[in-house]
């Protein structure tokens, strides 16, 4: 079986993603926490959006009814152990090298650093506490009501900042529809991205408006999944295609 290169495609939804930071840059956003505790609502309905994108525990059954979700529609062309082996790559590796990358960049959230200003503490002495002490530290901290919504979310944020997880998540199975749907010729095709895009645009969106990460973590995040699908799509698709063999016709 001859695998459809789904390169051009996966860039173009890559760009789609990169708009989202570029958006930011370009209006000269910066996330304040007085600024972002104006819509009440709003942040209510990005933290709903944004635990879909990574957080757990609900990452793990999110990822398992996506991957069965995409083994099924797919069926035609692969195998559902091609499937789910891609689909493991896909999100352990570029959760792997995100997790490297904030072990050595180790950058403070936009909260992080307007917390420490605020409390005259620096990131590192955040950073250095127990999450205990952390969420502690964020809960004394005086907020009013509508601020208070974000407070409560900021204290299950506790990690740094950059590249951002969430995104990582998000685009990566963004990207995953985007390759094993190459083949298909119909709406169909279309349909399934764009939803999937809007998905993925607006977990990255809430990450930015909830204070958890700078335009430039979601940017990062975004080019090292497009880089990973590129050679997984190249190398690694076949490579699963070949060992379990061609879908199973049925009779």
């Amino acid at each position: 079986m001859k695998h459809p290169n789904p390169n051009i495609s996966l860039t173009l939804y890559t760009l789609l993603m990169l708009l989202i930071p570029i958006g930011f840059w370009a209006t000269g956003y910066t996330w304040t926490l007085a600024q972002s505790s104006q819509t009440p609502e709003l942040n209510r309905a990005l933290i709903l959006l944004t635990e879909t994108g990574g957080s757990q525990p609900y990452a793990i059954g999110f990822a398992v009814v996506f991957t069965l979700i995409l083994a099924y529609f797919v069926r035609k062309q692969y195998r559902p152990l091609t499937v789910i082996a891609v689909c493991i790559c896909a999100v352990v590796g570029t959760q792997a090298i995100k997790t490297g990358a904030k072990a050595i960049f180790k950058e403070p959230r936009p909260y992080v650093v307007q917390l420490a200003e605020q409390i005259h503490i620096s990131t590192a002495d955040f950073y250095a506490l127990k999450k205990p002490e952390k969420r502690e530290l964020i809960a004394h901290t005086p907020h009013n009501p509508d601020e208070q919504i974000l407070s409560d979310y900021q204290q299950h944020e506790l990690g740094y900042s950059f590249p951002s997880g969430h995104t990582t998540f998000a685009v990566a199975w963004l990207l995953l529809i985007v390759g094993f749907t190459q083949s298909w010729r119909n709406p169909a095709r279309l349909v399934a991205r764009l939803l999937v895009a809007v998905w993925a645009a607006g977990v990255l969106y809430s990450r930015v408006k909830l204070g958890a990460h700078f335009p430039l973590d979601l940017f990062a995040a975004t080019l090292i999944v497009w880089a990973w699908h590129i050679a997984l799509f190249r190398y690694g698709l076949p490579y699963f295609h070949q060992r379990f063999g061609q879908p199973i016709k049925a009779a």
